[in-house]
């Protein structure tokens, strides 16, 4: 018996069938890929998280810094929206830069 299988289904017998079904593993195979295609493609903004997700960021009718970025998940890697929506990164989550004071 398969572990991995057996993780899934904990019925030797059904686990069997399901897994020889070949219309089964495709589409268990294709669901994985169209998810992991999903996160390939969706707009990236602040991967690292967002220390104060409810500040406001200039110029953007009020927008928070959650809200820019749940606007980011709707968007597509690449697209003009995209890279206008990750411009705001330099305010949600600033990178630490060296020489800034904090070094001890």
């Amino acid at each position: 018996m398969d572990y991995a299988c057996f993780d899934l289904i904990p019925i030797p017998d059904l686990c069997q069938d399901v897994f020889s079904d070949a219309s089964f593993n495709e589409r268990l195979l294709k669901s994985q890929q169209e998810a992991n295609e999903a996160m390939a493609i969706t707009c990236a903004f602040c991967e690292g998280g967002i220390p104060d997700p409810g500040l406001v960021v200039p110029k953007t009718g009020g927008l928070t810094c959650e809200l820019v970025k749940a606007t980011a998940t709707k968007e597509v890697n690449g697209t003009d929206t995209c890279a206008i929506v990750q411009n705001e990164e330099r305010v949600c989550c600033p990178t630490k830069q060296v020489g800034d004071g904090d070094d001890a």
